[in-house]
């Protein structure tokens, strides 16, 4: 079991490693495209839940959050539920999961 509540089975471990897009669901119900550890890393939001919930706690009546190196979307998507978002990713392969997450999660008019 993940540390956040994702089951990370033997298939998809197998797929991360081997760099196989993958698409993951965290129990939030969000959803992201993945390729490797690495991105499944950044998108479970594990390594700063305290940043995580100080910024959902303070967009949870809405507002506008601004995203600057957003990587593949772990604020922008949770932010977007509440907020309106402005994701900035300069990192090509990043912001093309970016945009894909952002699509996965419907959150294109955020």
């Amino acid at each position: 079991m993940h540390e956040c509540g994702l089951p990370l089975d033997k298939y998809t471990l197998n797929r991360l490693l081997n760099r196989n897009p993958t698409i993951v669901q965290f129990n939030d119900g969000t959803r992201f495209a993945v390729i490797d550890l690495e991105d499944f890393y950044h998108a479970s939001m594990c390594y700063e839940p305290k940043t995580l919930a100080f910024i959902l706690k303070r967009l949870a009546d809405g507002g506008v959050f601004i995203d600057v190196g957003a990587n593949i979307g772990g604020y922008t998507i949770r932010a977007a539920k509440t907020a309106r978002v402005y994701a900035l990713e300069p990192h090509p392969c990043n912001f093309h999961l970016l945009k894909l997450n952002v699509k996965l999660n419907q959150k294109q008019n955020n």
